[in-house]
């Protein structure tokens, strides 16, 4: 009969030999104190067990999830052709969790990047999107709501931010802004036209008192506008400004220039508009309404003498303003 040997873990009686317990590594050929059953269970215990994924497929080492051993759901090591022991999802995951730690860090790196290279990342977006195109529409149309309340949410956060770069982009592209604006009003000018009916519909009370305290609050910048248009469409200059035309009026002494009473002023076109008069401060005067609608488009030089309140110094003080000559009738603006 064989020898027996207790075991120290499970204290069974079991047989001495090399079928229940392991060698102890020694000369002499002793035996280890535990069974091998005994040693089994507590290496597992030590050494969690580590699950062994299928041919052509891949287990994340963050969430412990199989996948299938492709770019769709793994990335590559840079420089090689492995892929990362982490799935897109847990990086994307590990990403998130640094930049909310770090946020103020990554902001300031981004921004400076961006501005040493500038024309390297749009031409990337731009790559991007084409590359693209397809997956980002749909994306687009799923979350489209999601996208609407986060703009919404951050533009009634950031009112003043958005107001301010407005004015400073407006300011700094004024021109570019402006053709832009003309040659779509040209190519959409009947929805246009279609839209604002629709909604004067829709409320036309509203509509009317917005329009009647804006022509209130802004008379002469509607004034100055109308009267650049006219001569716009007839494709003459019109430079006038509002700093011109308070200088002109403290010429004459806020009076009519014609008559020389104190009463409502109105811009009166020396040479009219009908026989290519500009808008500028070379032909615009202050006059009254009476004698703006007395004169009309007759010549300054017909009319004038023949007119009820002629005073030869006031027509001196008018061509001299002007740099007229009155024998000769010229405009001398090359001596400005």
């Amino acid at each position: 009969m064989s020898e027996m040997k207790r075991c120290s873990t499970c204290k069974q009686e079991l047989p001495a030999d090399r079928i229940h317990f392991h060698s102890a590594g020694d000369r002499n050929g002793r035996l280890r104190s535990s069974c091998k059953e005994c040693e089994k269970i507590k290496h597992a215990k030590s050494k969690p067990y580590k699950p062994v994924a299928k041919k052509d497929h891949r287990i994340c080492t963050a969430c412990g999830i199989e996948f299938p051993e492709t770019i769709e759901y793994f990335q590559l090591r840079a420089r090689s052709d492995k892929f990362r022991s982490l799935c897109k999802g847990c990086i994307s995951k590990q990403k998130a969790k640094n930049y909310q730690n770090n946020q103020e860090k990554f902001i300031v790196r981004s921004k400076m990047y961006y501005s040493e290279h500038k024309d390297r990342m749009r031409n990337w977006g731009r790559e991007y999107y084409y590359r693209n195109k397809e997956r980002i529409t749909i994306q687009r149309i799923e979350k489209r709501e999601i996208y609407l309340n986060r703009s919404r949410l951050w533009r009634e956060a950031n009112k003043e931010y958005i107001v301010k770069k407005g004015k400073e982009y407006y300011d700094s592209h004024k021109e570019s802004i402006s053709k832009t604006a003309k040659i779509y009003r040209m190519k959409n000018e009947k929805i246009i036209a279609f839209k604002r009916r629709m909604k004067f519909e829709e409320n036309p009370e509203l509509y009317l008192s917005k329009r009647r305290a804006y022509f209130i609050e802004n008379r002469e910048k509607i004034r100055f506008y109308h009267h650049g248009r006219r001569v716009r469409i007839r494709e003459l200059p019109s430079t006038l400004t509002i700093s011109q035309w308070d200088s002109i009026k403290l010429s004459f002494d806020n009076k009519c220039c014609y008559c020389g009473e104190s009463k409502p002023l109105a811009q009166e076109h020396f040479l009219p508009v009908i026989r290519d008069g500009e808008y500028s401060h070379n032909n615009i005067l202050c006059a009254c309404q009476s004698c703006n609608s007395s004169k009309g488009t007759k010549s300054f030089f017909e009319w004038y003498p023949k007119f009820k309140h002629y005073s030869k110094r006031r027509e001196r003080k008018i061509l001299t303003f002007l740099h007229y000559e009155k024998d000769t009738h010229i405009q001398q603006l090359a001596l400005l």
